[in-house]
């Protein structure tokens, strides 16, 4: 594959059109048919898209028939249809489409394609395609609006996708010329390798709202790739977002339409989404020049210990709530912490706050919880021995909960459930270190070749770690691996549950220094 997929996929195309015409040899109805142009999408919900194939994962349904998708799609409940329409890489054209508006005639198509030129639209349009993919990052502002005015100029809707900060301003353009006629994308896939990062929507979430705020426009937010599972689909409407774009998880089994649909309609926009939309917003605009971990202290037990770290730059707060342990704090504790740095601190700078448990049936682990509820702590961390308190970290009774699963890496049956909780949705996993079945708390760094399978197999490339980090020891981390984010507890204490604040001073100066 190419190192820039999205630069080949163009050259290829401008070439087939120099050669073949914008109809690419089609035979494409003078006239639209359908009368109508709908609205894209339709509402909340799922488009769901017709694909054969793709550069990352090859021949994905070859055989489909993009008529018989169609009805199922529709017959689902799907808010719009996508249909790929790219001939070289992923087996689609012109005439899927046609057959996909006949098909479907109640939905709204979108004809899905690396579109340069306005030729293009019109070609779509006759087609009888509600909505056409802009692609921001592939296009100049000028070649984007002059798409954006011609899907205008049919009624259509310019499906505008972005990526890059860069994108934003070029989407504020197309809001001054056509608001009424827009809808906007997050892809997590990333079209110049195709690695997918699930976090990447909700990084730009905020920033488009903001955007449409003041133009007071109404513009769906939809989040593409990268979807594979119900629990996924369900964190996904929790965020807020107004649809997913889903290809693959239906392409492979078009009877999870129905299922994905009725998920994400009856999910409704929580606290549990809007962790990572407030995570995700935070990491951005941390990361905006160049690469900056995020911190975590953990253990936090007084006030002293909590302010010494805000003070040092702490991003969020780890308060433990295991019986038994020194660093085991309560409810009152974390309530009354709140209020303190609530008076002192600005929401902008105030840190995330996690409460963390090894147990939802222990009464410190209720607690918890109930923090959560309250929006007294940001999130609940699931921690337990070897992943014991993970299995109920997927139940639906939790999943309005805002919460994240630390993982003790200890053998590949946990390099299995690393997977699993990512196909569940999860957007990050903290990685912590293992030691005779108990995870967290032991001081010990994580297993450098479990770690390192880990990533091969996984691909992953915003690690969270955990366990033995200290000022020694965090510069070679960071150089090695580039963490997202590092959690430290007793890498900066002078006593089980008393942090140290040379440690602590020391460590942060270390993470600047690797840095620089």
């Amino acid at each position: 594959m190419s190192s820039n997929i999205i630069e080949e996929i163009l050259q290829k195309r401008k070439t087939d059109i120099a050669e073949r015409g914008f109809e690419l040899g089609y035979k494409i109805p003078l006239h639209r048919e359908k009368k109508v142009v709908h609205k894209f999408p339709s509402g909340r919900g799922l488009v769901l898209e017709i694909k054969r194939a793709s550069p990352s994962k090859g021949l994905i349904a070859p055989d489909l028939s993009a008529s018989t998708q169609a009805k199922l799609y529709e017959g689902a409940g799907a808010c719009a249809i996508s249909c790929l329409t790219e001939e070289n890489y992923f087996k689609g054209n012109l005439q899927d489409l046609m057959d996909a508006v006949k098909a479907a005639p109640n939905t709204p198509v979108l004809r899905k394609d690396f579109l340069y030129a306005p030729e293009e639209v019109e070609v779509a349009y006759r087609c009888g395609a509600d909505a056409v993919l802009v692609i921001a990052r592939m296009l100049s502002v000028e070649e984007i609006l002059a798409l954006v005015l011609e899907c205008k100029k049919f009624g259509m809707t310019a499906f505008v996708e972005l990526r890059l900060d860069s994108d934003l301003m070029k989407f504020e353009k197309c809001l001054e010329v056509a608001p009424q006629n827009l809808a906007v994308g997050v892809n997590s896939r990333n079209l110049k390798d195709f690695s997918i990062d699930t976090l990447i929507p909700a990084m730009m979430y905020k920033k488009i709202c903001d955007i449409c705020k003041r133009y007071n426009a109404e513009v769906p937010v939809i989040f593409e790739s990268g979807i594979l599972s119900e629990e996924a689909v369900a964190l996904v409407s929790a965020m807020g977002f107004s649809a997913i774009l889903m290809g693959e998880a239906v392409a492979r089994d078009v009877n999870k339409a129905q299922v994905f649909a009725e998920r994400f309609a009856q999910t409704k926009t929580s606290q549990a989404g809007n962790f990572w939309i407030k995570y995700a917003s935070r990491l951005k605009d941390k990361n905006s020049f160049s690469y900056k971990p995020m911190i975590k202290i953990c253990g936090i037990t007084n006030s002293a210990d909590g302010l010494e770290a805000i003070k040092e730059g702490a991003d969020i707060l780890g308060f433990i709530f295991a019986e038994g342990r020194k660093r085991c704090t309560t409810y009152d504790f974390v309530k009354q912490f709140k209020s303190e740095i609530e008076s002192k601190y600005s929401l902008e700078e105030r840190p995330l706050l996690v409460a963390v448990i090894t147990s939802v049936q222990s009464e410190s682990g209720k607690e918890a919880l109930k923090l959560a509820q309250e929006e007294i702590v940001d999130a609940v961390q699931f921690h337990g021995k070897c992943g014991e308190s993970l299995p109920s970290f997927l139940e639906s009774d939790f999943e309005n909960i805002p919460r994240f699963a630390a993982l003790g890496l200890e053998n590949d049956e946990s390099l299995e459930m690393y997977k699993n909780l990512k196909l569940k949705g999860q957007p990050r996993v903290l990685i912590d270190s293992s030691k005779n079945g108990t995870c967290g708390g032991t001081g010990e760094t994580v297993k450098t070749p479990l770690l390192e399978k880990l990533i091969d197999i996984s691909g992953e490339k915003a690690l969270w770690l955990a366990g033995g980090l200290n000022a020694e020891n965090v510069q070679a981390v960071i150089k090695l691996y580039r963490p997202e984010l590092i959690d430290v507890s007793s890498g900066v204490e002078k006593e089980e549950g008393k942090k140290d604040f040379v440690k602590l001073h020391n460590f942060f100066e270390n993470v600047k220094s690797a840095l620089e």
